[in-house]
């Protein structure tokens, strides 16, 4: 699976030489969660270990699938996305229709 993502992404322009790490790129596709497991290898870590702080990720996540739990942290996406509001005022997500 993370093979065909990379594919992907070097389809579509992303090239991994000299990128820095969250730096701009052209397209970053990311596994955010895969069911209720919990992979952790050295290649790929799912749930996505930096979802939890991310307001672009949580606020869509909780209004596609609000109860969803995410596996680690034992909580719904509605209840992440709020406890995220609470401590990070400064993350704007702007949604386009």
């Amino acid at each position: 699976m993370l093979c065909a993502l990379k594919a992907i992404e070097r389809k579509l322009g992303r090239r991994s030489a000299g990128v820095q790490r969250w730096g701009p790129r052209t397209i970053d596709i990311d596994i955010l969660l895969w069911g209720k497991r919990i992979l952790r290898t050295p290649a790929l870590v799912i749930p996505h270990p930096e979802m939890l702080r991310r307001r672009f990720v949580l606020e869509p996540l909780a209004e596609i699938a609000p109860h969803r739990v995410h596996p680690v942290a034992k909580k719904s996406m509605t209840c992440l996305r709020d406890e995220l509001r609470e401590r990070r005022h400064n993350q704007k997500v702007k949604k386009y229709e």
